[in-house]
C-alpha cells in the first residue's frame, strides 16, 4: 500500500483569474463552500507541504490557472437543505508567480 498524502485546507485568493498559493505548496483541489458565483467568494484550498512551523513568505505565491483545472458539483445536503459545492482538481504545474511589492502584485510567467 502507498503512503497517505496529508493534505492541508488552507483559504486562497484569487489574482488575475488564477488560484494563488504560497510558493513551495502544492495545490491539490479546490473548492467554495459559498454557493453562486459570487466576486469575492471564498475559497478553499487543498494542499501538499504544510507544516505549521514551517515559514511561508507571505508576498510569494505560484499562480494555478482556474480555466485549466476540471470541474465538478458535489451535491449534498446540510442541516437538510441543499446544498451544492463548486470543485476543481487536476490543476497540473502554477503557469505564473506573483510577489507583492508595496501592495502592487508583479505577475511573471514562470520559467
Amino acid at each position: 500500500m502507498s503512503d497517505a498524502i496529508k493534505q492541508e485546507p488552507i483559504t486562497v485568493q484569487m489574482i488575475d483569474g488564477s488560484v494563488a498559493i504560497p510558493h513551495g505548496l502544492k495545490l491539490i483541489s479546490l473548492h467554495s463552500p459559498d454557493e453562486g458565483v459570487v466576486p469575492n467568494r471564498r475559497m478553499i484550498a487543498h494542499v501538499e507541504g504544510w507544516t505549521p512551523d514551517k515559514e511561508y513568505a507571505p508576498d510569494s505565491f505560484d499562480l494555478y490557472e482556474l480555466s485549466a483545472a476540471r470541474a465538478f458539483v458535489q451535491e449534498g445536503k446540510l442541516n437538510g437543505m441543499e446544498c451544492n459545492q463548486d470543485w476543481w482538481d487536476d490543476f497540473g504545474q502554477p503557469t505564473r508567480e506573483a510577489k507583492l511589492f508595496n501592495g502592487e502584485w508583479d505577475i511573471r510567467d514562470r520559467a
